[in-house]
């Protein structure tokens, strides 16, 4: 995938490493952070609850501040 060279990735966050939902599952395994649909006995493909979505905006929030992003 060459034209991923041409693209300013700073203003993307994880661009081309990480998903939003696995930075999710590898840093809170063991909290409430997904919606919980029914039936569904897999529980995939779930939506962050309202807490979820509290740390998808602090981490892109920090990582704009961070890198000086506007």
């Amino acid at each position: 995938m060459k034209f991923f060279l041409l693209i300013d990735k700073k203003p993307y966050w994880g661009f081309g490493k990480i998903s939003i939902e696995q930075w999710m599952m590898n840093n809170y395994p063991n909290q409430t952070i997904w919606e919980t649909k029914t039936p569904n006995p897999m529980k995939v493909a779930q939506h962050p609850n309202k807490e979820g979505y509290k740390l998808i905006s602090e981490e892109l929030y920090n990582y704009i501040v961070d890198n000086n992003i506007i």
